[in-house]
């Protein structure tokens, strides 16, 4: 009788070891649902758990959250009004976070509780994957396989050539021009 393979890691098993040597909590605790801030984290942390995050995924991580680009591409008061997310926001949001509920983005939701939720370890897991699905895998010049190289690079081991890595705030304004071209000024109905 054969033995069978571990289960390959996943991204959350790999992004749980890098939050709980930050944080120096047991891994167990570094579970989807948990936030890094109650883990334990603080601003500090934050930015090590980011750089950590971009050496062993090999992805360079957003400066700015996806509010801010949002902010930046659709002007002023289009996903926020003083201090509350706005029907595009909460759409936005729930398209970008999926596991949000109808529950969650009812009512008024003020900009704060929203950013709270970029906290989650699901949320960090959900934008390395996406980050790792825009780099490439292989070298455009001779099609090998490329390996970390210098920081914001990959490098093909085979002929030496460098790739760029797509940047975390390039992708997330990506999303938005995406999301708004297929939404429009009439994003989905949510909760309100």
């Amino acid at each position: 009788m054969s033995t069978p393979l571990p289960a390959p890691e996943t991204t959350l098993d790999r992004f749980a070891r890098i939050v709980a040597a930050s944080v120096r909590v047991p891994v167990e605790r570094v579970t989807a649902d948990a936030r890094l801030d109650e883990l334990g984290a603080d601003s500090l942390d934050i930015v090590e758990i980011a750089l950590d995050a971009e050496n062993e995924f090999s992805v360079l991580m957003p400066e700015h959250s996806i509010l801010e680009i949002a902010r930046e591409e659709l002007g002023q008061g289009v996903v926020e009004h003083e201090g509350t997310l706005t029907g595009t926001g909460k759409a936005l949001l729930r398209a970008r976070l999926p596991w949000l509920t109808d529950e969650d983005v009812a009512g008024e939701v003020p900009v704060a509780r929203a950013l709270a939720w970029f906290m989650r370890v699901e949320t960090w897991v959900a934008l390395i994957d996406r980050l790792m699905a825009e780099s490439p895998a292989v070298c455009s010049r001779c099609g090998h396989a490329l390996e970390q190289g210098s920081p914001g690079q990959l490098r093909c081991a085979a002929c030496g050539a460098t790739h760029d890595l797509v940047t975390g705030d390039e992708v997330n304004r990506q999303w938005v021009r995406e999301f708004m071209a297929r939404h429009g000024d009439a994003p989905p109905r949510t909760a309100t």
